[in-house]
Protein backbone atom coordinates (compact mmCIF):
# COMPACT_ATOMS: atom_id res chain seq x y z
CA UNK A 1 0.00 0.00 0.00
CA UNK A 2 1.42 3.52 -0.92
CA UNK A 3 1.38 5.92 1.96
CA UNK A 4 0.44 9.17 1.28
CA UNK A 5 3.23 11.73 1.06
CA UNK A 6 1.48 13.80 4.29
CA UNK A 7 0.86 10.10 6.45
CA UNK A 8 3.64 9.87 8.87
CA UNK A 9 5.96 7.45 8.69
CA UNK A 10 8.67 7.24 11.76
CA UNK A 11 8.62 9.17 14.48
CA UNK A 12 12.33 9.54 16.39
CA UNK A 13 13.11 10.32 19.90
CA UNK A 14 15.86 11.66 21.76
CA UNK A 15 15.62 11.49 25.81
CA UNK A 16 17.16 13.86 28.35
CA UNK A 17 16.17 14.69 32.12
CA UNK A 18 12.48 16.03 31.85
CA UNK A 19 11.76 16.31 27.93
CA UNK A 20 11.63 14.42 25.65
CA UNK A 21 12.56 15.39 21.68
CA UNK A 22 9.85 13.97 18.98
CA UNK A 23 10.41 14.43 15.36
CA UNK A 24 8.35 12.95 13.19
CA UNK A 25 8.73 12.15 8.68
CA UNK A 26 6.80 11.36 6.33
CA UNK A 27 7.18 8.71 3.71
CA UNK A 28 9.38 10.68 1.57
CA UNK A 29 11.74 11.12 5.27
CA UNK A 30 10.61 15.34 5.47
CA UNK A 31 10.14 16.74 8.57
CA UNK A 32 6.91 17.03 9.32
CA UNK A 33 6.47 17.84 12.71
CA UNK A 34 9.40 18.33 15.40
CA UNK A 35 8.23 19.00 19.28
CA UNK A 36 9.54 19.05 22.76
CA UNK A 37 7.46 16.95 25.23
CA UNK A 38 7.34 16.70 29.12
CA UNK A 39 7.29 13.15 29.99
CA UNK A 40 4.04 12.87 30.67
CA UNK A 41 3.05 14.13 27.48
CA UNK A 42 4.10 11.54 25.64
CA UNK A 43 1.88 8.21 25.55
CA UNK A 44 -0.76 11.05 24.41
CA UNK A 45 1.20 12.46 21.63
CA UNK A 46 1.77 8.55 20.15
CA UNK A 47 -2.16 8.26 20.51
CA UNK A 48 -2.74 10.32 17.67
CA UNK A 49 -0.40 9.07 15.02
CA UNK A 50 -1.23 5.50 13.35
CA UNK A 51 1.04 3.04 14.20
CA UNK A 52 4.87 3.01 12.17
CA UNK A 53 8.17 3.36 13.06
CA UNK A 54 9.32 4.90 16.06
CA UNK A 55 13.26 4.65 16.10
CA UNK A 56 15.07 6.03 19.78
CA UNK A 57 18.44 6.92 20.55
CA UNK A 58 19.32 3.68 23.36
CA UNK A 59 19.44 4.93 27.08
CA UNK A 60 17.29 3.96 30.00
CA UNK A 61 14.81 5.71 28.97
CA UNK A 62 14.24 4.39 25.60
CA UNK A 63 14.33 1.13 27.53
CA UNK A 64 11.27 2.36 29.25
CA UNK A 65 9.26 4.08 26.66
CA UNK A 66 9.88 1.33 23.74
CA UNK A 67 7.26 -1.26 25.75
CA UNK A 68 4.84 1.44 25.94
CA UNK A 69 4.89 2.12 22.33
CA UNK A 70 4.95 -1.65 21.76
CA UNK A 71 1.85 -2.10 23.63
CA UNK A 72 -0.02 0.53 20.56
CA UNK A 73 1.47 -1.19 17.91
CA UNK A 74 4.09 0.61 17.07
CA UNK A 75 7.76 -0.62 15.93
CA UNK A 76 10.26 0.27 17.68
CA UNK A 77 13.70 0.49 16.88
CA UNK A 78 16.31 1.26 19.41
CA UNK A 79 19.56 2.47 18.06
CA UNK A 80 23.38 3.37 19.54
CA UNK A 81 23.60 6.85 19.78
Amino acid sequence: MKRSPHEYYANWARFSQEYIEVFAVNSQEKLVQRKTLRRYKVLAYFQQFPTGIADMEDCGGAHYWAPELTKMGHDVRIMAP
